[in-house]
């Protein structure tokens, strides 16, 4: 694979960029919108700017399929899809959800959603999300991002998590 080298204006703090599979780029310099570069981008400017719908705060963004972008905000995960041709982005879906954290896997297309109050799993197919169940986990609000896991075995997709409890930690899995 051939390294990509992007030349970006320094216009300010990059709180991340994510790179798509069919080579755009997406970067996020403020906590309301993201820069898109096209993949044959040399000028360092950004070839279109997109913000959330709900004009929140970003939580986090992911790229899908298709130069399509999952936007997560303080209330709402939305699909977006970019299109190079026009240079536009339409939003093809939105879940109105209050959102703490989200975890996204792409092995499973499983994007994992907490509110603070409860955590809720969500699938991504057919360009739109799913919401697939609400987890029964005791203590949902002290349970933090980084002991939450979406995970694999044997072609199955679990999400796992950290309980702690007299002293005792156990590894929970929910299918």
């Amino acid at each position: 694979m051939k390294p990509k080298t992007i030349r970006l204006e320094p216009t300010g703090q990059i709180y991340a960029i994510k790179l798509s599979d069919s080579g755009l780029v997406a970067t996020q310099r403020s906590h309301m919108s993201l820069d898109i570069f096209f993949k044959d981008n040399t000028s360092g400017i950004a070839d279109m700017s997109i913000s959330p719908s709900v004009k929140q705060q970003i939580v986090s963004y992911f790229w899908l399929k298709n130069d399509q972008l999952a936007v997560v905000t303080t209330k709402s995960l939305e699909l977006i899809q970019i299109s190079v041709n026009t240079s536009k982005a339409k939003t093809l879906t939105k879940e109105e959800i209050s959102i703490a954290w989200c975890k996204y896997s792409a092995e499973s297309s499983v994007f994992v959603i907490s509110t603070g109050q409860e955590i809720s799993a969500y699938l991504y197919a057919r360009d739109c999300f799913t919401k697939i169940s609400k987890l029964d986990i005791p203590r949902v609000s002290s349970l933090k991002e980084k002991a939450v896991w979406i995970i694999q075995l044997y072609k199955t997709s679990y999400i796992c998590h950290l309980h702690t409890q007299n002293d005792e930690t156990r590894l929970i899995l929910h299918q």
